[in-house]
C-alpha cells in the first residue's frame, strides 16, 4: 500500500512539474539555444581540428579511427539527456523554498524524495523531447551538409543495436539520478550547493570524455587508472561505449556488450544507489532530529 502511495504521489507530482515548466517558456526557449550554440561550438571546433591535423580517436569497439567533430557531438547528444534533469534536481528543493511551497508540500506527506525524483523524471521528459525534435534533426543536418567525415553520426545506428542503445541509456539514466539525489540531499541541511553541484557534473563530463578522449589522460593518469575510470564509472563507461558504436559500422556482438560494458556498470549503478540511499536517508535523519530543513 505505502509504494502504491509513494508511485502515485510520484506520478502526480511529476504531472506538477511538467505543467511548471510548461509555464516557463523563455527557460525552455533559453535551454534550446544553449544547446544550438555548444553544437555549433562543436561542430566549428570539430571541424577545424580535422582539416588540420591527423587524429586517432577511436574507442575499443571499432578498428576504425573517427574525427573529433563526430566525438564531440555525440558528447553533445549523449548529455543533452542528463545535464539538465540533473541541474533540475539539484535546485528543486531551493526552489520549493523560494516560492513558499515546500512546507506545504511536506505536509501533506510529499516526501523530499518523492520532490526529487519526480523533479529528475519530468525533467528528463522535457529532455527527450528537445533531443528528439531539436538535437537530433540539427545533428542530422549538420551531417548530412557540414561533415567531410566518411563515417556518419549515426553509422552504427540501426535495428540491431537500438535495443543495446537504449539499455545503456536507460542504465546512464539510473546512475544519473543516483547522482542527482545524493548531491540533492545537501540541501536539506546546507545552502547554496550550486557551486559544489556544478563541480560534480563539470568532472562528470571530463571524466567521460565530453570535451576530449579518455585517452588523453593516460600521459596524467597512467594507462591503468585511465581504463581503471573507463571500466568504473558508468557515465564514463556509457559515453565510451555510445560514442563508439554510434560512430562505427555497429557491428558488435552481445557477448562483448555484456562482459566489457553491461557487468561494469550495473555493479557501479549499485554501489550509486547504495551511496545515494545512505546519503539520503542520514541527512534526512539530521534534518528531523534538528527540527527542520535549514532553508526554511
Amino acid at each position: 500500500m505505502f509504494i502504491n502511495n509513494y508511485f502515485k504521489a510520484i506520478k502526480g507530482s511529476t504531472k506538477r512539474y511538467l505543467q511548471i515548466d510548461l509555464n516557463y517558456k523563455f527557460h525552455i526557449i533559453t535551454d534550446i539555444v544553449d544547446l544550438l550554440l555548444v553544437i555549433v561550438a562543436f561542430t566549428v571546433l570539430g571541424g577545424y581540428v580535422d582539416n588540420n591535423t591527423d587524429l586517432d580517436i577511436s574507442g575499443n569497439i571499432s578498428a576504425s579511427t573517427y574525427d573529433l567533430q563526430g566525438f564531440l557531438l555525440i558528447g553533445v547528444l549523449f548529455w543533452a539527456l542528463y545535464q539538465r534533469s540533473y541541474e533540475d534536481t539539484v535546485a528543486v528543493l531551493p526552489d520549493e523554498a523560494s516560492r513558499g511551497t515546500i512546507g506545504f508540500l511536506i505536509t501533506n506527506n510529499v516526501s523530499l524524495s518523492t520532490l526529487l525524483i519526480s523533479r529528475n523524471i519530468a525533467s528528463t521528459i522535457k529532455s527527450i523531447l528537445m533531443v528528439v525534435f531539436i538535437v537530433i534533426p540539427v545533428l542530422f543536418i549538420i551531417d548530412t551538409f557540414f561533415r567531410n567525415s566518411e563515417s556518419t553520426l549515426f553509422s552504427g545506428l540501426n535495428l540491431h543495436t537500438l535495443p543495446i542503445i537504449f539499455t545503456v541509456f536507460i542504465l546512464m539514466w539510473i546512475f544519473m539520478l543516483t547522482i542527482s539525489v545524493a548531491v540533492s540531499s545537501l540541501n536539506i541541511i546546507s545552502k547554496k550547493v550550486t557551486p559544489f553541484a556544478n563541480l560534480i557534473v563539470n568532472a562528470l563530463k571530463v571524466l567521460s570524455g565530453y570535451y576530449f578522449p579518455i585517452a588523453a589522460l593516460n600521459d596524467y593518469l597512467g594507462v591503468n587508472n585511465s581504463l581503471w575510470l573507463q571500466h568504473n564509472i558508468p557515465i564514463v563507461t556509457g559515453l565510451v561505449f555510445v560514442r563508439d558504436l554510434m560512430l562505427s559500422d555497429g557491428n558488435i556482438s552481445y557477448s562483448i556488450f555484456w562482459d566489457e560494458y553491461i557487468k561494469s556498470m550495473i555493479f557501479g549503478i549499485s554501489i550509486s544507489i547504495i551511496f545515494s540511499l545512505f546519503l539520503y536517508k542520514y541527512l534526512e535523519y539530521k534534518s528531523q532530529r534538528w527540527g527542520s530543513l535549514e532553508f526554511y
